[in-house]
């Protein structure tokens, strides 16, 4: 997992390809993640898992409250329960996006 700031995302890949990423924005200390994608033909590898983690360690040795994502990549977030707890501290009390 690779962070790209010029794009404003973490990026997966496999040999070399992109297989997916994670959009985010940076506001007030928080980084705030708006969009989470893996491509169909990586699905079922766990690819998904690791770009969170990989993205959320990222900003957590950053100092960054996490926002996450919303919809169906919330779930990801909240189904991998030892990543949750690992990171517990560093979440914000309220995950919900800011308005604007």
């Amino acid at each position: 997992v690779r962070r790209v700031d010029e794009r404003q995302r973490y990026e997966i890949l496999v040999a070399g390809e992109l297989a997916g990423f994670a959009e985010f924005r940076e506001r007030d200390g928080r980084t705030i993640f708006t969009h989470t994608e893996v491509d169909a033909s990586y699905e079922g590898q766990g690819l998904a898992s690791r770009l969170v983690a990989g993205a959320i360690d990222d900003a957590v040795k950053r100092d960054r409250v996490i926002v996450p994502p919303p919809h169906a990549a919330l779930n990801r977030f909240r189904s991998n329960r030892r990543e949750e707890r690992r990171h517990r501290r560093a979440m914000s009390a309220s995950c919900s996006l800011p308005a604007g």
